[in-house]
């Protein structure tokens, strides 16, 4: 029983005894302004992400995610969304140049990791593949609004970075040259087109005809041989002997025509058929790779010149030089030679070997002693 009694007591004596605000006597109140008790209100923040880490950021993925909504919406009313996958893989090709990380990081203000990196290129592709079905539509108001979203993510010099790819030249006999690279090999490729004998007939004929219109040039008058002059002077004066003509006058050489006659289909790899270079049949397919695609087999002329790493390296750089050509000659299968990735070198290289390794990752056998 006293225990229980004792138990008030104990917390009444460790009860705070102080108090949480200070006095003030009731007189006093009626010369305090009431207003001044109010708690003074802070502004209402302009964003949701005001009280987070990195509100610029994700202001840039709101709005650009309020831009695909909007774009979407507009597109939707035009009946051009939903597209069809077959349409939109006819599209031409995006050329995408956004800011890398750190210049974004500098627009955004916050540091970005790569898993950030990448969801903004997720947004902006998707309002770039909306931009494309607005130029396809002809919806060129759509398209300017999406841009001027798009545009702050841009890289400045991206007007430079489109035609970074050097251009093929034809020379007097329409050939082309290119140069194709995989791994350590590189090919040097000329391509001709085919020639019909009945194209070369025609071609000779007509210049034929062309030189009978034409009004016979007169004839240069006839000057006296040396053999005639030694022979009426036996004992010419050094001084008056004609001098000897340069060599080049003396040799005739053929002139050749603008466009050459060739008329048998080869592929002639360092003076070697094809099917004798490469002996396996998995390297020939590879070359001759392109010219199928492009529906083009039979209709040119190949002659390379390999160099370096083994049979496949070369096979590869090949088919990349041989697209690069057909491209030229037909640049309406560009497209279909892109998405077979036939116009881009294989990026692939050896890795180098390591000190201390026996090769780029292989280690040396441990023994204890």
């Amino acid at each position: 029983m006293n225990i229980l009694r004792l138990r008030p007591m104990a917390h009444a004596v460790f009860a705070r005894t102080y108090a949480t605000a200070p006095f003030v006597p009731p007189p006093s109140l009626d010369t305090i302004d009431p207003a001044s008790f109010r708690s003074t209100h802070l502004p209402r923040p302009t964003s949701p992400t005001f009280y987070t880490a990195r509100s610029d950021f994700y202001d840039a993925l709101r709005g650009l995610e309020d831009a695909i909504k909007t774009a979407d919406r507009a597109l939707r009313a035009t009946h051009l969304v939903p597209f069809p996958d077959a349409a939109k893989r006819n599209l031409p090709p995006p050329r995408l140049a956004w800011k890398n990380a750190d210049d974004l990081s500098r627009q955004l203000g916050a540091t970005l990791t790569t898993s950030r990196q990448r969801r903004v290129q997720v947004l902006l592709a998707q309002l770039n593949d909306l931009r494309r079905i607005a130029l396809a539509g002809a919806e060129d108001r759509i398209a300017e609004s999406i841009a001027a979203v798009l545009e702050p993510f841009e890289r400045p010099d991206k007007d430079m970075l489109k035609g970074h790819r050097k251009p093929v030249l034809f020379d007097e006999y329409r050939r082309t040259y290119a140069l194709g690279k995989r791994k350590e090999s590189a090919a040097r490729v000329w391509m001709i087109p085919v020639r019909t004998p009945e194209r070369a007939t025609e071609t000779t004929t007509t210049g034929e005809a062309s030189q009978a219109d034409q009004p016979p040039s007169p004839q240069p008058e006839q000057q006296p041989q040396p053999q005639e002059q030694e022979q009426a002077n036996p004992n010419p004066d050094p001084q008056t002997l004609p001098s000897p003509q340069p060599l080049t006058q003396l040799i005739q050489v053929p002139a050749l025509p603008m466009e050459a006659t060739t008329t048998t289909t080869t592929i002639l790899v360092n003076n070697l058929p094809l099917a004798t270079y490469f002996a396996n049949p998995i390297d020939r397919q590879r070359v001759v790779r392109p010219l199928t695609l492009a529906g083009v087999l039979g209709a040119f002329n190949v002659f390379a010149l390999v160099r370096g790493g083994g049979t496949t390296g070369q096979a590869g750089a090949l088919a990349h030089g041989i697209a690069k050509n057909i491209v030229a000659h037909v640049p309406e299968v560009e497209l279909i030679l892109r998405r077979a990735k036939l116009l881009k070198r294989d990026p692939r290289m050896v890795e180098r070997k390591k000190t201390g390794l026996a090769k780029a990752r292989k280690r040396y056998a441990w023994v204890k002693r």
